[in-house]
C-alpha cells in the first residue's frame, strides 16, 4: 500500500484500495484509510480558489437602518 502511495501521491484511498483488490488482496477500504493516515501519506484536498461577488469597492457598506436586510432571498 504504501509503495502504491508514493507511486501515485494524489490517489486517494478509495483508488489504492481498487489497486490492491485488484492485485487480489481482500482489503477493506476503511482499513486503507486508516493505515493511510496513520503512516501520514493521506491526500489533502485542494483549496478552492475564492472569487470576489459583484463589484468590488474600497469602502465596505453599512446598515442605514435598523435589521436592514442585504440578501434578496430574505425579502
Amino acid at each position: 500500500m504504501l509503495k502504491l502511495s508514493e507511486k501515485h501521491p494524489r490517489y486517494g484511498y478509495r483508488r489504492i484500495t481498487a489497486l490492491l483488490r485488484r492485485a487480489g488482496l481482500i482489503i477493506n477500504p476503511k482499513r486503507v484509510q486508516r493505515l493511510r493516515r496513520m503512516e501520514g501519506v493521506q491526500v489533502w484536498k485542494k483549496q478552492k480558489r475564492m472569487r470576489r461577488v459583484g463589484l468590488s469597492t474600497v469602502e465596505r457598506l453599512r446598515a442605514t437602518k435598523a435589521r436592514q436586510v442585504w440578501s434578496s432571498r430574505f425579502r
